[in-house]
């Protein structure tokens, strides 16, 4: 589950997707023309990088995740490039190729024109997920084992909305969600501390209020 982590049209007011399998998207590679990166989806600020090769199973539930181990700040999963991008047959483009293409009246170009990109690092998140029984496709977005229905539709929508024509109706349906997510770790690290709060300031009212009903009735009944 990524949440997106940006007041971006795309993802504005938008709730949480569903990635299987999501690979970190690395911001800082150099690329030959300015490209404006904007992050889309993200994971937590508690995630932990595994570079592969890596070994997977299921030992890793008999034990309790160790909090400390998960220091790699949020992920990047989902980015939107916009800008000229390069072409990719930059000094590749033998004569013979190039005469074939002018003879078809077409001409190479060695930069685009300003367009817009966007780069997921998981293909799953437009993949259906299929049931039992013939034609029996689950809505986009829907995890089985969750039993519960993602924003990926939405996301997918807004997202080729936006890179047909940014201006267009997705400003108007944008809305403002507070996403309300709970911080395991943070309430872990302080879960004794809330456990006093929650039933020791309930019985100091209480404390107070019997101490105080009690006090004004024996004035009453005393005078």
């Amino acid at each position: 589950m990524v949440l997106p982590r940006s007041d971006h049209p795309v993802v504005k007011g938008l709730g949480p997707v569903n990635l299987k399998y999501p690979s970190s998207i690395d911001l800082n590679v150099m690329t030959k023309t300015e490209l404006k990166k904007t992050p889309l989806l993200q994971s937590s600020d508690n995630s932990r990088l595994q570079y592969i090769p890596v070994a997977l199973n299921f030992e890793f539930l008999r034990y309790d995740l160790q909090p400390e181990k998960f220091d790699e700040g949020p992920q990047t999963t989902g980015l939107l490039l916009e800008g000229v991008f390069p072409s990719l047959y930059t000094n590749r483009l033998t004569p013979e190729k190039k005469a074939m293409m002018e003879s078809l009246g077409q001409t190479y170009k060695p930069e685009s024109s300003p367009t817009k990109m966007a780069v997921i690092s998981d293909g799953d998140i437009i993949r259906n997920a299929l049931g039992r029984g013939e034609g029996a496709y689950k809505p986009l977005g829907y995890n089985e084992f969750d039993k519960y229905l993602y924003a990926n539709k939405d996301f997918i929508v807004n997202l080729v909305e936006y890179m047909l024509d940014e201006n267009g109706v997705i400003e108007a349906r944008g809305k403002e969600v507070k996403l309300r997510m709970l911080d395991t770790v943070q309430a872990q690290q302080q879960q004794v501390k809330w456990q006093l709060v929650n039933l020791g300031v309930p019985l100091v009212f209480l404390l107070l209020f019997g101490i105080g009903f009690n006090y004004l009735r024996r004035r009453k009944y005393a005078a």
